[in-house]
């Protein structure tokens, strides 16, 4: 099996989602834009959540390929619901055949 493309390492508590980029196939930097009809996965600067709707994954600034990102939503169950959004995209990166066996949440979800 080979390694995933993706590998984000997401948690949530309460109406906060928060993680950082595990692993980043390097042919993904500043090379993917994919979107669903409410997320999307992007590779432009550096790791973060915006809108709540778009995580940008490593990109053009490589000092900050580290970075943590955090973003507090209005509810829990948009934090959940960007949670399974973003888990879903980053399935269709990795090409995986069932993205709830990539998904393990407690304490610290590995979206594979």
């Amino acid at each position: 099996m080979s390694k995933p493309r993706l590998i984000v390492r997401m948690s949530r508590v309460d109406n906060i989602l928060f993680g950082w980029i595990e692993h980043q196939d390097e042919s993904l930097r500043c090379h993917i834009d994919i979107y669903d009809s409410a997320y999307n996965i992007i590779s432009d600067c550096s790791p973060e959540i915006i809108d709540g709707t778009v995580l940008y994954i490593r990109g053009s600034d490589k000092d900050y390929d580290n970075k943590p990102f955090a973003y507090s939503y209005e509810t829990d169950e948009d934090a959940e619901a960007a949670y399974k959004g973003f888990a879903e995209l980053v399935h269709k990166i990795n090409n995986k055949e069932d993205v709830v066996e990539t998904m393990v949440k407690c304490p610290v979800g590995v979206l594979t």
